[in-house]
């Protein structure tokens, strides 16, 4: 069985704050705190939760932001 490093290449704490970005969540709505709120709303989840000095999912390589309709079918 793998160890957690193995499985996740996560080694430490630092790799994890200075390692390469991930791309933004495809769902970002215009700002971390709005796609948390809609998305990641649970207590494990550390979307938007400062790390190192970091604001995850802050960052990222962009991706072309389109608003979504304010009205849902």
């Amino acid at each position: 069985m793998l160890a957690i490093a193995e499985a996740t290449g996560i080694h430490s704490s630092s790799d994890m704050a200075g390692g390469p970005s991930r791309p933004q969540d495809p769902r970002y709505i215009g700002n971390v705190q709005g796609t948390q709120r809609e998305f990641h709303a649970t207590e494990d989840s550390m979307y938007g939760r400062e790390v190192a000095g970091k604001v995850l999912g802050a960052t990222g390589p962009p991706k072309p932001f389109k608003p979504r309709p304010t009205t849902r079918p």
